[in-house]
Formats: structure tokens, sequence, C-alpha cells
């Protein structure tokens, strides 16, 4: 019964620390979002200005890499443009201000595994290898970095145990990372490119800014504005 309660113990105190860090890490990207965001009247000048990253983030692991994050970023204005054929590399690295060599090395990545395909010559470009409602964050994030745990004990897709391990059932740190991986993977798996997209067009932006973020869109929207006021 001891030890029962000494392990019950141990993974409170292990989930609790790792709530802590989360808070920190959330907080530090509120704050600074909310400081630095496009129309707070932040310049250019003072963007190195922006609050550093408090301790408590310094000791989680950063699982999104710039590989994932340019990937992703990526992907969504493929997404966004579905409809409108195929993107050039120099369009979606200048969109997002990603960096040209390595954003092709990425795309080719996500090529191999199916989620993009590619267009040679003239109109040629990249699009999705599949609908935007079908591709997942946590597909992207698996094929750019590989397993979403932090421990190989908990993986799904790459299961290994530990090496030290002597009860898995009993180990406190097993089932901590257990819960942090269920609770990643049920976000990031249900989290699609159509509806990330979604959500940033109902984030309260403008039909004029929501066009500057697409050339081919803001190409298109004055003819559109006359089809409205002619409605």
């Amino acid at each position: 019964m001891a030890l029962r309660q000494q392990q019950a113990q141990a993974h409170r105190q292990q989930q609790l620390a790792i709530t802590e860090s989360t808070f920190w890490l959330f907080a530090w990207r509120e704050v600074n979002f909310r400081l630095w965001a496009p129309g707070s009247g932040a310049s250019d000048e003072s963007l190195g200005a922006r609050i550093p990253i408090p301790d408590a983030y310094c000791r989680v692991k950063q699982v999104l890499t710039r590989k994932s994050k340019y990937g992703l970023k990526a992907l969504l204005v493929l997404a966004e443009e579905a409809d409108a054929g195929p993107v050039l590399i120099s369009e979606l690295a200048a969109r997002q201000r990603l960096p040209r060599k390595f954003l092709e090395a990425i795309l080719l990545e996500l090529k191999r595994a199916g989620l993009l395909h590619s267009k040679k010559g003239k109109g040629g470009g990249y699009v999705l290898g599949r609908k935007p409602t079908d591709i997942t964050v946590g597909q992207v994030i698996r094929v750019l970095e590989g397993p979403l745990a932090l421990t190989p004990c908990v993986s799904q897709t790459a299961y290994r145990k530990c090496d030290e391990c002597l009860d898995e059932k009993a180990c406190g740190v097993r089932l901590a990372m257990k819960e942090v991986r269920d609770a990643t993977a049920k976000i990031l798996d249900n989290t699609t490119l159509a509806g990330l997209n979604a959500q940033v067009a109902n984030a309260g932006l403008a039909p004029e800014s929501r066009e500057s973020r697409s050339p081919r869109r803001a190409a298109a929207a004055p003819a559109a504005r006359r089809e409205r006021k002619n409605l």
C-alpha cells in the first residue's frame, strides 16, 4: 500500500511539473503575440525586444522544429489555394517569408510521403496530394519529425521498451508521458489544414486583409466586390 501511495504521489508531482512548464510556454506565447501582433503598433526596430523565454520553457523539449513549422505554413497556403491550381515554391516562400532552399527539401519530403504532388513546366508547382480536410497536423509532424511521443515506450508508431525499465506498468514517467502523448495526438490528429484555415478566416480579419495574404485572391477581389454590389 505504501509503495502504491509513493508511486501515486510521484505521478502527481510529474503531472504538476509538466502542467507548470506548459503554462509558462503558452503564457509566454500569448504575451508576445499580443505585444507584437500585426496592428499592435510595434516597430520593426523593436522586434528584438521581445520578452525572453522563461526558464520553465527551457526545461521543456521543443517538439515543433522549424522544419515542421515551415512545412505546415506551406501546406496551409496550398490548402487555401486548393481550387486555384499549382503554386510555385517561390510564391510559397515569399508569402510565408520562408528560406527557399530549406523549403524545397521539406516539400520533397512531403511529396515522398504522398501529402503533395508536383507539376513541371508552365503553370506548374505544388498541389496537395489529398483534400485539405484529409490532411492533419499530426500526419505532417510524423512525416517531418517522427513519432509524437516524448519517450519510445509510449509511442504507437515506433514503440520501444526503455533499456533501464523494470516494469512499464509501474513506471511513473511512462504514465505521465503517455498522458502527454495521448493529449497531443488527440489535438493534432483532429486538426486538419481545412480546419486551421477556417479558424484563420473566422478570426475577425477584414476581407481586404484576407485578400492581401493571397496574390491570387487579391487579383480576383475587385471583380468579386463588383459582383456583390450588383446582387
